[in-house]
């Protein structure tokens, strides 16, 4: 099932776990891809990591591994992928200046205190701005992990309207 903002909003009050990751239903999981983000939330409970997000195929399932990447954002608000120099250190976490909304992991009492997942969100993708700000303002970061890899497979259009109905 693919979920809204405001639908993952309203499952919050079930999850149990200290930390919260959310994955498209999508993707898939590389070995060793959670480690690496329990480890930056381990260091500071306010770090957001997500992983690099590397392109499955959706027409033939084929992996292919993305360069190191980070989420980035245009003066109109559009959200594109920027690829980030990594000099010699080519697992070092990346700073980014927004994440995917549905592809990180966070502490869950900081994402409680800093509002989760708006409820009132209908459009598709308004999450990725919305969220990186608020986390940016309420003192959080967000890092993307080139040790933590998950293939998420994109279609070649979005299956929403940007009016927040499906197509």
């Amino acid at each position: 099932r693919n979920y809204t903002a405001h639908q993952f909003g309203e499952l919050l009050s079930d999850a149990r776990g200290d930390v919260m990751v959310f994955l498209d239903s999508h993707c898939e999981c590389n070995v060793g891809w959670m480690e690496p983000l329990l480890a930056e939330i381990q260091q500071d409970r306010r770090t957001v990591p997500s992983p690099v997000i590397d392109v499955i195929h959706y027409e033939n399932f084929e992996y292919m591994q993305a360069m190191p990447q980070v989420g980035a954002f245009d003066w109109s608000f559009t959200f594109y992928w920027q690829m980030k120099d990594q000099g010699s250190n080519l697992t070092a976490p990346l700073v980014a200046p927004v994440m995917a909304g549905g592809l990180f992991a966070i502490d869950k009492a900081y994402f409680e205190e800093i509002g989760t997942y708006d409820t009132e969100m209908n459009i598709w993708g308004g999450e990725n701005m919305e969220m990186s700000f608020r986390i940016w303002m309420c003192g959080g970061k967000l890092l993307s992990l080139p040790c933590s890899r998950v293939g998420h497979i994109f279609r070649d259009s979005a299956q929403y309207s940007f009016n927040g109905e499906s197509k």
